[in-house]
């Protein structure tokens, strides 16, 4: 079913491929059986917690070799060295993990207003239903 060109399609071929019919519509709870069997919840984001986030961040591969490079100073005895390597990617990692935390729950908020909808016939009567974050 999925990228079908439904507008070419007759009511009658539509009606008889979902198994339903045009004038009544589902009934409540073939609607709610359909809709979680076959689509879940297909426009929602997975919740990021800001752990989530700097466990994202801490695998990335200039982090790793900046963490490395400090190692290998201390090895060296450049303690000083590593120290500011340290500290520098402990502020970065924070600030990082802060914005993209911030940016996320901006973009929660905005994507709000953009939840798709429908018009649905359930049991002969006219609704209209959308994704409920």
């Amino acid at each position: 079913m999925k990228n079908e060109k439904w507008f070419e399609k007759e009511v009658s071929q539509i009606e008889k491929q979902l198994n339903t019919n045009a004038a009544t519509g589902l009934t409540r709870k073939a609607a709610r059986s359909r809709s979680t069997r076959n689509f879940g919840q297909l426009f929602l984001l997975p919740k990021r917690s800001p752990l989530g986030i700097l466990l994202t961040l801490c695998s990335d591969f200039s982090l790793i070799m900046l963490l490395f490079f400090s190692l290998v100073s201390l090895l060296f005895g450049e303690f000083r060295s590593a120290m500011v390597v340290l500290v520098l990617l402990i502020g970065n990692l924070g600030t990082m993990v802060l914005l993209l935390y911030r940016a996320r729950q901006y973009e929660d908020r905005g994507a709000a207003s953009f939840y798709p909808t429908a018009r649905v016939i359930r049991e002969g009567r006219l609704f209209r239903v959308g994704c409920n974050r």
